[in-house]
């Protein structure tokens, strides 16, 4: 674990700063124990984005559900993107086929 500390705290720190996330949970297949102590290597991270004096979640934490986690995890990511506007796309293969969605009541998804 002292090996891989602090690339595991660089990984972290990495992370914070691309997606600026509310918290990084820990789970999957690992076992309580290592993502525990995965956790706890993480207790002393750099400064980031996510490194916040109001924050109210911890900057990692780790997941309850086991090993079904992960597949939470896939669902709820299918269903955000499923969900997720995205308003730059949301007309485009209607009006390239020559119709308006607008105009006829149509409704765009």
């Amino acid at each position: 674990m002292s090996e891989i500390a602090p690339i595991f705290r660089n990984a972290i720190t990495i992370i914070e700063n691309l997606f600026d996330p509310e918290t990084i949970i820990l789970g999957g297949l690992a076992s309580t124990d290592l993502l525990e102590r995965l956790a706890g290597a993480a207790a002393h991270l750099p400064n980031s984005v996510s490194a916040r004096s109001d924050r109210t979640t911890p900057r990692v934490s780790v997941a309850r559900g086991g090993q079904h986690a992960v597949l939470r995890g896939a669902a709820a990511l299918a269903v955000s993107g499923v969900l997720s506007p995205r308003f730059g796309q949301i007309f485009t293969a209607e009006r390239e086929r020559g119709r308006d969605l607008l105009h006829n009541k149509g409704i765009a998804a």
